[in-house]
């Protein structure tokens, strides 16, 4: 077969040796153009399918070249080789790492004490080596087996350099936090493992945090950041991490781009964002039962003894108020455009953490929170809004963004909120993808503050987004009316209520000829203005009175007696006179527009007796009555004389 020459990237990138783009791996500037050509290449000879297994044979030939070699120069290209395949290709990295160190270090710790002080390259190359071997359980525990002394040795030498006292500690924090294999550790093992690092773990924390001040250069820096990140889910290094103020402005301040000497990679920047979020976590709200499951847990792990310190939702508003304090939402701005998805879902997730405390809202905005929220809510250029809220990892980002926004709607003027810049209609999409598509199949706070939002978007004098609520979300909006959480219900109601003076809203209770569904909705939002929550009485009172205001409503609303009958028991509320003055206006406006009819079916249903009361009952209120009680009196003249013709005194 005739062999067709290579042109393009590919024919590039086999130019040169394959030994020559792992020399290139070995530098360590994170700038370096050789470098991120190196790892293309071997990346895509990685992942084709056409070059793969060559690519393999080709890379474990070079190994067991460098490898015979004999020299530290050739042993830190293998490191950093094997360490860079394992992030790549997780099986043969493993196949690679197991194999490299049987060969290279076959008695572990025995081998790399004397090198600590003849060789710290090496040694660090190593380090790094294991460090990143830590992700593979099989690797895991081959670096706990043979190297766990010498790994702890590198924090109180002499000699080790800041990075490799980063790598150090953050491979022992893996080594102690994540789970082992369970057949590949005996008890003695396991013993001298929990001995050296379960109590020490914070010790190794507060040696990060001390690097990364001192830290002057991205890989030490990364390194450090890494392991601080993974042991921040303990509480106490939280709140150690948090009391330390240089260590949290420096990392504040890297987001910013406040510091021009160092260029953090991406790799640490999302790091800093997924410790920032970790410091901001709330602790999950327990029901009764999972509560219960819980102490049956702690106790079946702990009995009688001494618990872990476990977070509390003072101590993450503490946190999350010094992180706002420090800037962190600014930060966040100068980062949220350029990130990539996982990243996104981080940064939305310490936003949503960041405004659940209203006394930290007006902050929040201050800072930016809005400009950061919106662009998290934006797609990206190549997909449509529609298609990228389908995926799985924008859903989850855009329902921690809309749940953050929506706390902010709802404590904030809309107006306020949404400047020249941005639209309130970007927020309204997301907001009703946070609600479920029956009355049982959402999350109910979610529910519950982005119909709040929705609410306060409503009241906005604009007639396209009502529009917008009304055409994307009816569905959802008219399910939950029928919500059994009493609070996602009243909000429903009182949404509905924003929305019924538009025409599209008004027909779906009025347009008995056009949807079957009419009279079922109309019966439903009656029947609520009897519900025993005060507030969702008074929202479903509203709506029914402003509904009233359109022509075919009074026809409509005497059609079915029980339903006008409910509405005339408004005027008998006790509990609230809003309702009693939402039902006069409803019966008033009735009244005005067709009259014989509405007057012959009130006094039917006994309404100058209920008049008469509800008159008799603010006869002795004060000047705020007034309008109560002129309505109230203008439906009782209603029902006895007709309204007067146009034009007559």
């Amino acid at each position: 077969m005739k062999r067709v020459p290579l042109s393009g990237p590919r024919a590039d990138f086999l130019k040169r040796s394959i030994r020559d783009y792992a020399a290139d791996l070995a530098t360590n500037d994170v700038e370096s153009i050789s470098k991120a050509t190196a790892l293309a290449y071997f990346k895509t000879r990685i992942d084709d399918p056409t070059t793969a297994h060559a690519a393999k044979q080709e890379i474990e030939k070079l190994i067991d070249t460098l490898i015979g070699e004999h020299n530290p120069k050739s042993m830190i290209i293998v490191f950093v080789t094997v360490k860079t395949i394992i992030q790549m290709d997780k099986a043969f990295g493993s196949v690679l790492f197991i194999r490299t160190m049987n060969e290279c270090v076959p008695d572990g710790d025995a081998i790399m004490l004397p090198l600590l002080l003849q060789h710290l390259e090496l040694y660090e190359s190593l380090l790094e080596l294991l460090s990143v071997a830590c992700i593979i359980p099989e690797c895991r525990a081959i670096v706990e087996q043979k190297f766990l002394t010498a790994v702890g040795t590198v924090l109180e030498a002499i000699g080790s350099t800041l990075s490799m006292k980063a790598i150090a500690a953050t491979t022992l924090i893996k080594l102690a936090l994540l789970q082992q294999p369970s057949d590949t550790r005996g008890p003695e093992l396991q013993a001298k493992t929990m001995l050296m690092l379960q109590q020490d773990t914070a010790d190794l924390a507060d040696t990060l945090v001390a690097v990364i001040i001192a830290s002057t250069d991205s890989n030490t820096l990364a390194q450090a950041v890494e392991g601080l990140c993974l042991s921040s889910m303990a509480v106490a290094i939280k709140e150690n991490t948090i009391s330390n103020t240089a260590c949290i402005k420096k990392l504040i301040g890297l987001l910013a781009r406040d510091t021009k000497s160092m260029k953090p990679t991406p790799a640490t920047i999302y790091g800093i964002l997924t410790l920032m979020k970790n410091l901001t976590d709330y602790p999950p709200v327990l029901s009764k039962e999972d509560q219960r499951l819980k102490e049956l847990r702690d106790y079946t792990s702990y009995g009688n003894g001494e618990k872990p310190k476990e977070d509390t939702a003072e101590m993450v508003t503490r946190r999350c108020k010094i992180l706002l304090d420090m800037g962190l939402v600014s930060a966040f701005a100068a980062r949220v455009t350029e990130a990539p998805p996982s990243s996104r879902i981080v940064v939305a997730a310490a936003m949503k953490s960041l405004v659940q405390e209203k006394s930290h809202r007006p902050r929040a905005l201050q800072e930016g929170a809005v400009t950061v929220l919106i662009e998290l809510l934006q797609p990206p250029e190549n997909l449509s809004v529609i298609d990228w809220m389908k995926q799985d990892n924008s859903i989850t980002g855009i329902s921690l963004a809309a749940s953050a926004l929506a706390r902010l709607l709802i404590t904030t003027n809309p107006i306020l909120v949404f400047s020249s810049r941005y639209s309130p209609t970007v927020a309204v999409r997301p907001l009703i993808a946070q609600l479920g598509d029956d009355a049982q199949s959402g999350n109910a706070l979610d529910e519950f503050e982005s119909l709040l939002a929705l609410t306060n978007l409503a009241s906005m004098d604009n007639d396209a987004l009502q529009q917008q609520i009304f055409s994307q979300g009816w569905d959802k909006i008219e399910n939950l009316l029928l919500s059994k959480n009493a609070m996602v219900q009243r909000a429903a109601v009182e949404l509905v209520c924003n929305l019924i003076g538009t025409p599209d809203v008004a027909a779906k209770f009025l347009d008995v000829d056009g949807d079957k569904l009419c009279k079922t909705r109309l019966r439903v939002l009656v029947v609520l203005t009897d519900s025993t929550d005060v507030p969702t009485r008074l929202a479903a009172a509203g709506a029914i009175a402003t509904l009233s205001q359109w022509g075919p409503a009074a026809e409509v609303l005497i059609s079915e007696p029980e339903n006008f009958k409910r509405i005339l028991m408004m005027l008998s509320d006790t509990e609230d006179a809003g309702i009693v003055f939402r039902g006069a206006v409803c019966l008033s406006n009735m009244l005005n527009s067709l009259h014989a009819p509405v007057a012959a079916a009130m006094k039917a249903a006994g309404g100058l007796r209920i008049v008469a009361d509800a008159l008799a009952g603010v006869a002795t209120a004060g000047s705020e009555a007034n309008d109560l009680r002129q309505t109230l009196a203008a439906v009782q003249y209603g029902m006895v004389f007709p309204p007067s013709p146009p034009g007559t005194l």
